[in-house]
């Protein structure tokens, strides 16, 4: 767990997973954006995307290697160098006692294999996918924010209702039967119960996909700015 976890523990499987990764994909990509031609494949894990209880240093270190391939899929592009992250499912020293028998079929290390060769295919011009893999499938991952919605007060006191790009609008017949929640003084303008109800109100929004951190922030920006 956790909150049990010593700090040499944690520190020993970054330095592992980050580092180890990070050192040999630099070199690499040192030669690669020199010569203008590269493919690079970063193996991490699912428990980077979910997270994952009892092994939070793991997956704490296999979301960076997540993040860390698609930067360098972003910054290799104009030299010709590509990066993909595959998060395999397979038997190996780690996962094998564990595995359950009726699941163990599907977990031959082989069968991710071809998509490891795809990628580093020279004709190959994918650059920046999370792909997870087993027994012969794959799934294309991502990371998502959804729609946008207002979390500013009014001058009343009451927050507006929030808006979005697809989020249907509150009939008025229906906005009049409940009252507009009061903030209390101090809370920053925002309730705990209506930050859920915002959230909620977001995820029914449309889905916003973007190659890099910047975009996002610049898309964000104009849709508040409109």
């Amino acid at each position: 767990m956790f909150h049990r976890s010593s700090p040499e523990a944690f520190e020993a499987v970054i330095r592992t997973n980050v580092l180890g990764t990070a050192q040999v994909a630099a070199a690499c990509s040192a030669v690669m954006r020199e010569r203008r031609h590269g493919r690079i494949v970063l193996v991490a894990s699912t428990a980077g995307l979910h997270g994952e209880p009892t092994v939070s240093a793991y997956a704490a270190s296999k979301g960076a290697v997540i993040a860390l391939g698609r930067t360098v899929a972003a910054e290799g592009a104009g030299r010709g160098v590509f990066t993909n992250v595959l998060l395999p499912y397979a038997l190996t020293q780690m996962t094998e006692s564990g595995m359950a028998s009726e699941h163990r079929h599907l977990m031959d290390p082989a069968a991710v294999a071809p998509v490891v060769a795809a990628l580093c295919d020279p004709r190959s011009t994918l650059n920046g996918e999370v792909i997870v893999a087993a027994g012969g499938g794959l799934r294309s991952a991502d990371s998502v924010e959804w729609g946008t919605v207002l979390t500013s007060e009014t001058a009343s006191g009451t927050i507006p209702a929030a808006t979005s790009g697809t989020a249907p609008e509150t009939p008025p017949e229906a906005a009049s039967e409940t009252p507009p929640e009061t903030i209390p003084e101090g809370s920053g303008g925002l309730t705990p119960a209506r930050l859920a109800e915002l959230l909620e109100r977001s995820r029914k929004g449309p889905a916003h996909r973007y190659a890099n951190a910047q975009d996002g922030f610049l898309d964000l920006a104009e849709e508040m700015t409109r």
